[in-house]
């Protein structure tokens, strides 16, 4: 049994990131070694090498932002880290959290939005349908009305 409060991540989209940024660093290191530098048909130049190292950046930043990706719960509410946007949302902003139709899970906040949460993806399957409850439980245990007013 999961606690509670633990942080919201997604599984595969996770392992992927961390899998091709290791492949990706791996393959530009070889293909460094192994490409000539002179004295062949073709020949890598320093530009070439910069251009390759810089792609190669860029991917491996792009893969590190999916990895990172997460929905951190506190008492007071909410902190979603999404590829590009992060949102700090305190639990009275929070109404329901459902699938839709796209691939993430979304929350609605009583602002009238509907905020995309790359936490709970739905290609995890069952996994990221017991953490889309898991997160509804939360909401709803937070928002319920007090009995004493």
């Amino acid at each position: 049994m999961t606690d509670l409060y633990a942080t919201f991540r997604p599984r595969r989209a996770r392992i992927v990131s961390l899998w091709l940024s290791i492949l990706l660093i791996v393959a530009t290191c070889v293909l460094f070694a192994v490409v000539p530098t002179s004295g062949a048909s073709f020949a890598f130049g320093p530009s070439d090498f910069f251009g390759t190292a810089l792609l190669s950046g860029g991917i491996v930043v792009f893969l590190y932002l999916q990895y990172q990706v997460r929905i951190e719960v506190s008492e007071s509410g909410i902190f979603v880290k999404n590829l590009i946007y992060s949102h700090r949302l305190e639990w009275e902003q929070l109404i329901a959290v459902d699938f839709g139709g796209g691939p993430w899970a979304r929350i609605d906040t009583t602002e009238g939005e509907s905020i995309a949460v790359m936490a709970i993806q739905r290609s995890d399957g069952d996994y990221a349908r017991r953490e889309a409850r898991r997160l509804a439980t939360l909401i709803e245990a937070h928002t319920a009305p007090d009995p004493d007013v």
